[in-house]
């Protein structure tokens, strides 16, 4: 039997077992290792198990990665499992607290307690989701801010928020970061991008990194364009209206110390099941639907607090929904949806599609005024490339592989095509009811059913 060499880890989450780090009581405060053998907890500074290969079997030691002790002095780890009854007195439990130190409405609480425990399962979720928390620096935004971090897996309070600062960290630990907005000044808003999708890499001092991890952001103002963001969700916590509870560092202690061992239990309990889930809330608009998703996984085992997150994120569906009514690249792919349908165009200017777009804008209430250069950047990000039709000006060409896109366009950002008309060029009318919807339908089956010519570039 062989010994591999020893094996830093963050975690491990394995068929019938599962390793975590945990606080320790040693003086560098250096973390131990939770193994988890299906039914009980085994804390060491290490641990060694026998691993099956193709081989036979194999030693591996597992231990705590080499990393700053200040950064394990900071983070806020369980010490061992702990009981927590159902998922339903788990999820109470946090509501209760939450309320009692914040006085936020029922429905706040709710939510805030979906993401406490999403916040657990960070490596499995479908989105990594940032609150936002919006309210005066001192007071009950502030306390609600250091109470999550008090229950927020691995919860990682920065003072700044710059490229450098983040590739220091070590990003196998897959914190929750909790960034001071008051502290760090307004120039979140190009990390919020990179935070937005899993997998996503930043460049900083040589290195690539990963920024998938939940974050929680404390500030005095909204940011600009949160829906472009998709992943944030903006609470304003005004002052409250009674004094509440003081959240002194010993008190933040106990509630870390009596949470912290009953989520990661909670963690490791359901691991397998958030990450088989196929939860899904079809009816709501992206991002909704992927923030639901990630809720929802997290309660596998109850269906009523599953349905409960579509209550919950009602209002963010709405908001959703009016977003992508007014989203300039939606109204561009009607549009072109629009001018695919006529069978005998063969180009479109993009001062045509200029001018179509600015109609729909206005005729949804927007007084915004685009620009065509504006529209030739769009089609190009949208795949589209624009050449020089004639003395014109510039646009595209409509050939089969350019309506395929657009189909493939339109299908993916659910626009309906079913009232778009296949109409002859001497119509100008954007859209019209349908004079040859036989024409139309074949139009669209032929273009889903062939093979695809226009291959868009990986990401």
């Amino acid at each position: 039997m062989g010994m591999a060499p020893p094996a830093e880890t963050f975690r491990e989450n394995l068929s019938g077992y599962a390793i975590e780090l945990v606080a320790s009581d040693n003086a560098v405060k250096t973390p131990g290792i939770l193994f988890w053998d299906g039914e009980q907890a085994h804390v060491e500074p290490s641990i060694e198990l026998e691993l099956p290969t193709d081989s036979g079997f194999k030693r591996t030691v597992y231990k705590p990665p080499a990393v700053d002790p200040v950064i394990w002095r900071a983070l806020h780890l369980p010490k061992s499992t702990a009981h927590y009854g159902s998922t339903e007195q788990l999820f109470q439990g946090l509501c209760e607290l939450i309320q009692r130190f914040t006085d936020l409405p029922d429905k706040t609480t709710r939510l805030l307690t979906c993401f406490v425990l999403a916040s657990w399962f960070s490596d499995c979720t479908k989105m990594p989701i940032c609150l936002s928390i919006v309210g005066p620096r001192w007071g009950r935004a502030s306390q609600l801010f250091q109470l999550l971090s008090c229950l927020y897996r691995r919860a990682l309070c920065l003072a700044e928020c710059t490229a450098a600062s983040l590739s220091s960290l070590p990003m196998g630990l897959r914190p929750s970061l909790f960034v001071d907005r008051y502290a760090t000044g307004r120039h979140m808003d190009k990390f919020l991008r990179a935070f937005n999708a899993r997998g996503a890499l930043v460049p900083g001092n040589g290195r690539f990194f990963n920024l998938n991890c939940w974050q929680v952001i404390c500030g005095d103002q909204f940011f600009t364009d949160v829906m472009h963001f998709g992943n944030v969700i903006d609470l304003f916590v005004s002052p409250a209206r009674k004094p509440l509870p003081v959240l002194s560092q010993p008190v933040q202690e106990q509630v870390a110390n009596e949470y912290q061992s009953k989520l990661l239990t909670y963690r490791i309990k359901h691991h397998h099941q958030v990450t088989m889930s196929d939860f899904d809330v079809p009816e709501f608009r992206s991002p909704a639907r992927e923030i639901a998703q990630s809720l929802g996984a997290c309660l596998p085992d109850s269906y009523d607090l599953q349905a409960q997150v579509r209550e919950l994120l009602k209002d963010r569906n709405q908001e959703a929904e009016l977003e992508f009514s007014t989203d300039l690249n939606a109204v561009l792919i009607e549009v072109l949806v629009s001018y695919s349908c006529d069978l005998e165009k063969s180009s479109v200017r993009v001062g045509e599609i200029t001018s179509a777009v600015n109609a729909i804008l206005c005729r949804n209430g927007e007084l915004m005024d685009i620009e065509p250069r504006t529209i030739g950047y769009r089609l190009k990000a949208l795949g589209f490339a624009t050449e020089r039709l004639d003395a014109s000006g510039r646009g595209i060409t409509l050939d089969l592989a350019t309506r395929r896109r657009i189909n493939v366009l339109s299908r993916d950002d659910a626009i309906d095509t079913g009232e778009l008309t296949c109409r002859n060029s001497g119509s100008h009318s954007l859209i019209e009811n349908a004079e040859d919807e036989k024409l139309s339908k074949s139009i669209r089956k032929q273009a889903l059913n062939e093979p695809p010519i226009y291959k868009p570039e990986s990401s």
